[in-house]
């Protein structure tokens, strides 16, 4: 897997993070140890150590790991190869087979219905490890942004395959932890001072206003 492209020290993001070189804290908020947390479904782990090559060698994260911990430290990576099963064409496929949307996103976020591996999203954050193993932090990372522009690009071919029933197709809470309220078009999705709140149905169609871009 270091070996791709993606992790090219000139043309790519940079490799794996060098070991012994990033200590967390001893811990990373209630309840965890230290190291980085894990999303739901797939644990956390070692954090491996700072990215020491390509173009975000010396980029700070100023939150995680963990919720609690607030301070500068390296940007942190550590490849997982065994989870380069949850990452093929074949998961794709079996992805893209979903024929409602509820079924579509859950297999998409968390694998099942003959997805090997964790999923192509926790497969994808669980693959590159350190940040992206943290909720708070993966953000920190500039792969994040590549792997859910991916997942977008996954769910617009899906809509695409029956634009009639699926472009507006939705299903969900609209928060990961309680207390759960069901998703509709109408939810305003707030963005604090990035921009003002969009309603969930403005953004659907990623080809029409105000989104106005394609893959």
């Amino acid at each position: 897997m270091a070996s791709s492209p993606i992790f090219d020290d000139v043309t790519g993001f940079g490799g794996n993070g060098v070991p012994g070189t990033y200590t967390p804290p001893p811990t990373t908020g209630p309840g965890f140890p230290g190291g980085f947390p894990g999303f739901p479904g797939f644990p956390g782990g070692s954090s491996q150590g700072c990215v020491a090559t390509g173009p975000f060698n010396t980029t700070k994260v100023n939150l995680g790991p963990g919720g609690s911990a607030i301070g500068e430290h390296c940007l942190v990576r550590g490849f997982n190869e065994g989870m380069k099963s949850s990452l093929t064409s074949a998961n794709v496929r079996v992805v893209m087979n979903q024929t409602t949307f509820e079924s579509f996103r859950t297999t998409l976020e968390n694998g099942g219905r003959g997805v090997a591996g964790m999923g192509l999203h926790g497969g994808g954050h669980a693959v590159v490890g350190g940040e992206l193993l943290d909720p708070f932090s993966s953000p920190g990372d500039p792969l994040f942004y590549l792997h859910h522009g991916n997942l977008d690009r996954i769910w617009w071919n899906w809509q695409m395959v029956d634009p009639t029933n699926r472009l507006y197709a939705l299903s969900g809470p609209t928060t990961q932890t309680p207390p759960f309220t069901n998703i509709t078009l109408d939810f305003k999705m707030p963005f604090t001072t990035i921009a003002q709140p969009l309603a969930v149905r403005e953004v659907m169609d990623i080809e029409s206003e105000p989104s106005c871009f394609q893959y």
